[in-house]
């Protein structure tokens, strides 16, 4: 477990090097005030900060040799597996039947598959998440989400 932690943080830090060399290039400050390179390079800086942390704390401390598991064993390589196709699904899904039911669907399977109970919350949160962030996204940023390519469900707005 230890090799994937100390992977992912050389992973983040490699990211967050990569973002302050980037900004570097953009105008750091502009007549009006931040330029478009401040928020950029900033962020960076506190990425690598963070990174260097999690390696710090990652660094093996005794000479036992770690084990090494790409997916934990039990119910969670299961979750792990389902949620990684159920994510490949809602990709696919999204062009053919749009953002709304798309969305909806993975909030309904993902909340079973780590075991929500209350029947409130199994309707409340997918239909938010999914109806909810559509008309927000669509009345106030005025950003249109993905809709259905089938006529069917273009008919019925979706």
């Amino acid at each position: 477990m230890r090799r994937a932690s100390l992977i992912a943080g050389l992973c983040l830090l490699v990211v967050s090097l990569y973002v302050v060399r980037e900004s570097i290039y953009l105008d750091y400050y502009t007549p009006i005030g931040p330029g478009p390179g401040f928020f950029p390079l900033w962020l960076g800086v506190i990425l690598a900060a963070l990174s260097i942390t999690w390696i710090a704390q990652t660094l093996p401390r005794s000479t036992e040799p770690a084990k090494f598991a790409l997916l934990p064993k039990g119910p969670g390589r299961v979750q792990i597996l389902a949620l990684t196709a159920a994510l490949m699904v809602f990709t696919a899904a999204l062009d053919q039947i749009g953002y709304r039911l798309a969305m909806l669907g993975f909030l309904l399977f993902t909340q079973r598959l780590f075991g929500e109970r209350n029947l409130l919350m199994i309707l409340a949160i997918p239909i938010a998440g999914s109806f909810g962030i559509a008309y927000s996204f669509e009345s106030w940023l005025g950003v249109y989400l993905p809709t259905a390519s089938i006529e069917l469900l273009q008919g019925l707005g979706l």
